[in-house]
């Protein structure tokens, strides 16, 4: 019994012993009463649950005392915190909400508390908040991203936490959440999506093809491959880069890739092949490209489509190097390709002929019959000429009626000779014109290039040999050695 005093305070003890000794007392007197044993064993177990009850309501009143005590860490730290933490009803009010709420939105927590939480969302995003309410009848708790709307009209982004409270039923009683600050978060990355988004647009609208490039692989190239070349971005993908340059021009990649790592970037101008086999000529541009943390991850490459550039400079390339009435070379480029011929000459050890050829009369015929005449008649000379050569051979006029022709690789006078000959009988033969067919002949000097000799020394040469065919009476080839 001494036991089960020390069960309870001090103060309910002396009427706990006064019951029990009551209970003894009583006991001794079943002596003098005639009760049953088990009725008296009834009143031992009645007084010990008195006992028992009076400790627990103890125990009780000593933790309602205590739990204040419990409860003020927690209710610091939550009244305390950057975040909002609040708790709404299942119809979605504000019930509580901790006062961080007015640092970050700038309205007091008794001022919302009893509101429809979505009047401080953004009408954009109230929506998220009905599925979010919806969602935690079914999963508990949900997370979304929301803006809010701030005391001063300010929309900030924030992300909340919602879980749901129920009670021993299982029904919802309401929802528990917190609000964390993401608006710099936001801020970056609808930059970076804004920014994905226009260098997306220029890539896929732009007219050049932009290309990534690892270890020469394409690993990804922009749409506008497919209406420069037809290719489908995905056909390219995965393939070597040099499986879509004409064999001609395929560069070699380690070589390429170190001159990259060396310049920084790279130009260079190749045909590249389109789906139907036809070759484009392309103004590559390549530099190392490096990721967003700088790090160089492989080559990006732009491709723009330059065949009208190219056809034009070719075109000016060949009104340079050429006659514009005849089509044969100009002066300055035959004289440009002797200079080199002479010098392969002197390592193969065969001759170069120079032939000067002057058509006979042709002031008299542009007097009787006018300029446009005498230039059908170039222009036929010109061609008979060059049915005479061969491809190594080249011809040039380089006066009014005065025409040049090297021939190549001959091995001596005789051979150079007999091709003068050639062009001689053939160009004898009437030419159609507006005026009639019309005969011409021509005077012919020719002469071998000597070792060491200037091109001037040369050609000199052979105009005094043409001039002696036409004293010795036209129409006719002489040589000098």
């Amino acid at each position: 019994m001494a036991l089960a005093i020390g069960f309870v305070a001090p103060r309910q003890g002396a009427m706990i012993g006064s019951m029990i000794l009551t209970m003894i007392i009583a006991y001794g007197l079943q002596w003098y009463v005639n009760l049953p044993v088990d009725r008296w064993l009834l009143l031992a177990w009645q007084a010990l649950a008195l006992l028992l009850a009076i400790r627990l309501a103890a125990v009780n009143r000593d933790q309602a005392k205590q739990s204040p005590d419990l409860e003020q860490p927690y209710r610091m730290l939550i009244e305390n915190a950057m975040d909002v933490v609040f708790f709404i009803s299942p119809s979605g009010n504000i019930n509580w909400v901790s006062p961080a709420v007015c640092e970050l939105l700038g309205y007091k927590p008794e001022v919302m508390q009893g509101h429809d939480w979505k009047e401080y969302v953004d009408p954009d995003d109230q929506g998220k908040l009905i599925d979010a309410l919806a969602g935690n009848s079914k999963h508990g708790s949900s997370r979304f991203e929301a803006r809010f709307r701030k005391q001063t009209g300010q929309i900030w982004w924030f992300s909340i936490t919602l879980n749901s409270l129920r009670n021993s039923r299982g029904e919802i009683v309401g929802h528990v959440g917190c609000w964390h600050d993401i608006n710099s978060e936001m801020q970056l990355r609808m930059a970076l999506a804004e920014s994905e988004l226009k260098y997306r647009l220029l890539s896929e609208n732009s007219t050049d093809v932009v290309i990534r490039l690892r270890e020469c692989n394409i690993v990804w190239i922009s749409p506008s491959v497919t209406p420069l070349l037809c290719w489908l971005p995905e056909e390219c993908i995965g393939h070597h880069v040099n499986e879509f340059i004409h064999a001609d021009d395929r560069p070699d990649c380690q070589y390429q890739y170190m001159a990259i790592q060396e310049r920084g970037r790279l130009t260079s101008r190749l045909r590249i092949k389109a789906k139907n086999n036809r070759c484009h000529w392309g103004e590559v541009h390549v530099k190392p490209y490096q990721d967003e943390f700088g790090r160089v991850d492989g080559l990006i490459a732009s491709l723009y489509i330059v065949d009208a550039e190219v056809s034009a400079l070719e075109k000016l390339e060949h009104r340079a190097r050429t006659d514009e009435l005849t089509g044969l070379l100009n002066r300055s480029e035959l004289l440009r390709q002797l200079k080199h011929i002479q010098r392969s000459v002197r390592r193969s050890g065969m001759h170069t002929a120079v032939l000067f050829c002057d058509i006979d009369n042709f002031k008299v015929i542009n007097t009787n019959f006018g300029h446009a005449v005498g230039d059908q008649l170039l222009c036929a000379v010109a061609e008979r000429i060059e049915a005479c050569l061969r491809s190594s051979d080249l011809a040039s006029r380089v006066g009014g009626d005065e025409l040049l022709i090297l021939l190549q690789g001959v091995q001596a006078m005789g051979s150079a000779v007999a091709i003068a000959e050639k062009i001689r009988k053939v160009i004898a033969t009437p030419i159609h014109t507006q005026a009639g067919f019309i005969s011409i002949t021509i005077s012919v000097g020719a002469t071998l290039c000597r070792q060491g000799e200037s091109i001037d020394g040369t050609i000199a040469r052979a105009d005094s040999a043409m001039f002696e065919a036409k004293r010795l009476g036209r129409n006719r080839v002489v040589h000098i050695l």
